[in-house]
């Protein structure tokens, strides 16, 4: 990820904010029926930068988390059973 390139892999100044800036098309908030991360609660840093989470909601009120362990291991889930995309917890 471009945040963590930038940083010297460290994540702790990461917010939905700062990913909007490095991406225009990362919506920050709802509106126009498209998934979005919420401004507070939509980016989870972890052990003090060594790892991230990022939760986007989609229209359907599911979410869809990617990120990446303190171990530096890639992680993905998801909540809900409104989009056919999230199946027990992975897309």
């Amino acid at each position: 990820m471009t945040y963590g390139t930038n940083n010297n892999g460290n994540y702790s100044g990461m917010t939905a904010a700062a990913l909007h800036a490095l991406a225009g098309t990362i919506q920050v908030g709802s509106g126009a029926g498209n998934a979005y991360i919420t401004p507070s609660g939509g980016v989870t840093i972890l052990d003090s930068g060594a790892g991230f989470t990022v939760t986007a909601t989609s229209s359907t009120d599911d979410t869809f988390s990617i990120g990446e362990s303190t171990s530096g291991t890639p992680t993905q889930s998801c909540t809900g059973t409104a989009s056919p995309a999230c199946q027990n917890g992975s897309w």
